[in-house]
């Protein structure tokens, strides 16, 4: 059983330099015996040591962050990673919020994360489904067919093309053309 740590820094820009001492400092006092490291921006995927630690770890290792924001860029990723390491039998330490997966606290308050997130994943659903309804109600739902699509349908029909090849040639639906053909035809005007 490894304790492994993890740290990560947000900029390489020298002006704004951002070091890993005060974090990893905490991670050895924590008992860390690995530590991986990473110089990238938490909103980034691709961030190689963390993948590097979770393919190093095994059933029974423990990851300890210095702070969840260093191991989570999100909510949602912060619980599907801890998540993932609950599978793999790893347990997981939080230096600063003290939670600790190795005490039943510790998954309790791992448990209420995980509702937050997806309580935010149901406000964001929420959120796109009141939007799409607004804008159906303020627009209305878009016509399958014109006046003169309307009249093409007819002209079709009367020459004896039958409704599904109709429905194929238009993109819509069988039932959209037999409604077409109920209704009366659509007069255009010319300018002269």
């Amino acid at each position: 059983m490894t304790i492994y740590g993890y740290s990560r820094v947000s900029t390489t820009l020298k002006k704004n330099k951002q070091h890993f001492t005060l974090q990893n400092n905490a991670l050895k006092e924590a008992g860390c015996e690995i530590i991986y490291s990473d110089r990238l921006s938490g909103t980034r995927n691709d961030r190689p040591e963390r993948k590097a630690l979770f393919a190093a770890l095994k059933e029974g290792d423990t990851v300890i962050v210095w702070k969840l924001d260093r191991w989570g860029r999100s909510m949602s990723d912060l619980t599907a990673s801890l998540e993932l390491l609950e599978q793999r039998g790893v347990k997981f330490v939080s230096v600063t919020e003290a939670i600790d997966t190795r005490t039943i606290q510790g998954r309790l308050l791992a448990g209420v994360l995980s509702s937050i997130a997806a309580f935010e994943r149901e406000i964001v659903v929420e959120r796109i489904r009141a939007g799409l309804a607004a804008s159906k109600r303020k627009n209305g739902r878009p016509k399958a067919l014109t006046g003169h699509n309307v009249n093409l349908i007819k002209r079709l029909r009367g020459e004896g093309i039958g409704v599904p090849e109709i429905a194929k040639q238009f993109s819509v639906s069988r039932q959209t053309v037999y409604s077409a053909l109920q209704k009366p035809a659509v007069i255009t005007l010319l300018a002269g």
